[in-house]
């Protein structure tokens, strides 16, 4: 069986923390313009937002529509959607693989700045799909939102540039330069960051890449202030190993050993949680960010990655279709895994990490055996917000589903209710071949005035971004 009709149900992200009180929006910058072919697209970093203020367009979106930004200078839409759109930021001639498509069609991942506001993809596609290593990143906090091109791409390959098929657990997949290679997202991408916005970085958890199928657990992490237009130094990549060098229930040369699994940042702890779907025992990493970028780049030989530490939680089950948050408004803080295979979630308490894992069952909707869900956690109303769900070419729903958690999710054995939230306008359409949203389904838990704003591509690369103005409450 080819690995692409292997895939065909994968696994989500993160996102969590307190709002502010809600207040005026600021005087917008001036707009950002389209840049000439072959730059990063975006001549001014102007942010249009200070703690306290939002956007005006943001202010002025009606509640719980779909509305497209980043849709580029000819869009015929308001004023403030005609901000850079990804292909307006593409490398010219592009010579990346396939198409630009390859960073948001193959199993794709994202990750937000909640300081910044920004909704970051980085180093996506993986085996051919294409060898576009750039981080883009799309500005929400600004007059008008619009994509940039903030760091690379620097290797003009056509490939992925990658050659090792059915290679396991190979260390520092890397091009010649020592910039990582592509990898699908899936739930991968992880962006950490600390209070007020400190320590900003953009992480790369891979469990799967290069062409044909090169499977590494490597992790790598790039400063978000060092980035910028034109920016492709690929020294500011820092490389931390392996997270787990020797994987468990794997064997050398098998290409389905494991797979990439729910990922999550604590915000509270400056904490990853990274989980695989391995054959045998799956496992969890727990990476302390501080301590792990403070020992530097690491040894290319892959050792253990730096303030890591390894659990197993003593099954198989399938976390390749797993979505996860960490919870920051419950007691204890806590860790859940929604799986879409068996409608269950897997709760660990983030204060007592070698308890392993309690199941809860889920009241009032069905998850499983719904392909590519992402999630974010929404700690103003202590709810989980799922959405983009496709299978692989299907249809996204437009809805939105929300889990309520108990105060005290580790102990609760109830609580953990569904609920189905349609639209008030606007629907989700996707680009050909999509495989799913997984970690590119991202939140702004505030954008300045108390309010959250989901955001979401999922689209050709030359049409625009979705984004969705959540209540405060709901």
């Amino acid at each position: 069986m080819k690995r692409r009709d292997f895939l065909l149900t994968s696994a989500a992200g993160i996102v969590g923390s307190k709002f502010a009180t809600p207040a005026s929006a600021a005087a917008p910058c001036p707009p950002s313009p389209v840049s000439a072919a072959g730059q990063a697209g975006v001549t001014t970093q102007c942010v249009a937002s200070s703690p306290g203020t939002a956007p005006a367009w943001f202010v002025s979106l009606p509640e719980r529509v779909w509305t497209d930004v980043a849709g580029g200078s000819a869009y015929s839409g308001s004023a403030f959607q005609k901000g850079a759109r990804l292909s307006d930021v593409a490398p010219s001639p592009y010579t990346y693989g396939n198409s630009q498509d390859s960073i948001i069609v193959p199993w794709t991942g994202g990750c937000s700045l909640q300081n910044r506001g920004e909704y970051i993809k980085a180093c996506e596609g993986g085996h051919t799909d294409g060898s576009d290593n750039g981080v883009y990143a799309l500005l929400l906090k600004t007059a008008t939102p619009y994509w940039s091109r903030i760091w690379g791409p620097n290797v003009n390959s056509g490939g992925n540039n990658l050659d090792t098929a059915g290679v396991y657990n190979v260390p520092f997949v890397a091009h010649g330069n020592g910039a990582p290679c592509t990898a699908h997202g899936w739930y991968s991408r992880v962006c950490s960051e600390g209070a007020g916005g400190t320590n900003e970085r953009i992480w790369l958890l891979m469990t799967n890449e290069g062409e044909s199928g090169c499977w590494t657990t490597d992790a790598w992490s790039i400063p978000r202030a060092a980035l910028g237009a034109g920016v492709t130094d690929p020294a500011l990549w820092m490389y931390h190993g392996r997270q787990w060098p020797s994987v468990p229930g794997g064997a050398p040369g098998s290409s389905f050993g494991y797979q990439n699994g729910p990922h999550a940042f604590d915000s509270v702890a400056n904490q990853i949680m990274s989980g695989a779907d391995f054959a045998i025992n799956n496992g969890i990493v727990r990476i302390d960010v501080a301590t792990c970028v403070a020992a530097g780049k690491q040894a290319a030989s892959g050792g253990a990655v730096p303030g890591s530490t390894q659990y197993d939680i003593g099954d198989n089950t399938a976390w390749e279709n797993a979505w996860s948050v960490v919870t920051t408004n419950t007691n204890p803080r806590c860790w859940i895994v929604g799986s879409t295979d068996n409608n269950l979630l897997y709760v660990f308490n983030l204060q007592s990490p070698t308890s392993g894992a309690r199941t809860k069952s889920v009241t009032g909707g069905n998850i499983s055996g719904t392909a590519g869900l992402g999630a974010v956690y929404h700690d103003g109303v202590n709810k989980i917000v799922v959405g983009g769900a496709a299978g692989t070419q299907g249809s996204l729903t437009s809805n939105i589903y929300t889990i309520a958690i108990p105060s005290d999710p580790w102990n609760a054995t109830s609580g953990f209710t569904m609920s189905t939230i349609a639209p008030a306008g606007g629907s989700l359409s996707q680009v050909a071949s999509f495989q799913g949203s997984y970690g590119a389904f991202q939140m702004i838990r505030d954008m300045g005035n108390g309010q959250a704003c989901l955001v979401l591509h999922c689209r050709d690369v030359t049409l625009p971004t979705y984004v969705y103005k959540l209540p405060v409450a709901f």
